[in-house]
């Protein structure tokens, strides 16, 4: 099974605020574990504005390095949307959130 981590879960990691999240992370391999330019994006976009903006991109990327990056481009831009509407006419609406932590029972990439 594969995992995308979304921002929160990243940053609740780096802040070493959630002993849940680092054991989750070492019981899987590396390679179960992928993450998105978007939460990547979003990880930079804060470090820039902490008090120490070197040393959290060095954390960060550390932290990343393990872990397969994926692009989100237009064809996971049309999932994305095509999984919400299927979600939302089933009655579980996932919000315009992109990147989600757990593991989805589709078979694409973007875990849910």
């Amino acid at each position: 099974m594969t995992y995308l981590l979304d921002t929160n879960v990243c940053i609740r990691y780096l802040n070493g605020r959630a002993p849940g999240v680092l054991q989750r992370l070492q019981a899987l391999q590396p390679n179960d574990i992928v993450v998105c330019s978007v939460v990547k994006a979003e990880l930079v976009y804060g470090a820039q504005r902490s008090h120490d903006p070197q040393r959290s991109l060095v954390v960060q990327r550390q932290f990343l390095l393990p872990y397969r990056s994926l692009p989100f481009d237009d064809a996971a831009a049309d999932i994305a949307g095509l999984l919400r509407a299927q979600l939302a006419q089933v009655g579980t609406p996932i919000g315009p959130t992109i990147c989600r932590s757990r593991p989805s029972p589709w078979p694409t990439v973007a875990r849910w």
